[in-house]
């Protein structure tokens, strides 16, 4: 080994290109190291100083922390209560009514054709005999029902078309009139 030398600042110099490729020059600079920067790590340092710092911590207990401060006493009722109120809600959103079954097929019928505008129900529930009549009624029923409102609605168009035209032709004509008075 060359020369130590601490005031040297160009020490690793010294040992040319290969100076970490073999064991002795590896031991060699750790001892430099150790040497020139007055630095050595005692054995057993890390482990010993972890317990030195774990043993210095006071030990507390930790309590537990409670979300609410309600004893068991109160919070059971409570839990309980809410739960058939829960249930309560539930049981009353799914309960569905019982129909009658004391309702006739004439009755069933005229619920069905006055509520709804669909006739295959309603047919369903009339004898062989009678469902020619049923069906004639309804047909005739419909198309006059949709006759008069297709009907109506052309009316609307009419005067509302109408009533536009004449707007225009009314601010025609104010217009004109104010430029032949003003001019």
């Amino acid at each position: 080994m060359a020369k130590t030398n601490k005031n040297n600042k160009n020490h690793i110099k010294q040992y040319g290109n290969g100076f970490l490729k073999d064991e002795v020059h590896k031991k060699e600079l750790a001892q430099e190291h150790k040497e020139y920067l007055g630095m050595d790590i005692p054995d057993n340092y890390f482990s010993n100083s972890k317990e030195s710092i774990l043993n210095s911590l006071p030990s507390e207990n930790e309590q537990k922390r409670t979300v609410f401060g309600l004893k068991p006493y109160i919070a059971y009722p409570l839990a309980a209560s809410f739960l058939i109120l829960v249930g309560i809600f539930v049981w009353l959103q799914n309960d569905t009514p019982e129909l009658n079954p004391k309702i006739t097929n004439t009755e069933v019928i005229q619920s069905l054709t006055a509520d709804s505008d669909d006739f295959l129900v309603p047919s369903l529930l009339i004898e062989d005999d009678k469902l020619e009549v049923f069906l004639d009624d309804f047909i005739v029923n419909e198309i006059l029902v949709e006759a008069e409102l297709s009907e109506q609605q052309l009316e609307n168009i009419f005067i509302n078309s109408l009533f536009v035209e004449d707007s225009l032709i009314n601010n025609y004509i104010d217009k004109t009139l104010l430029e032949n008075i003003v001019l």
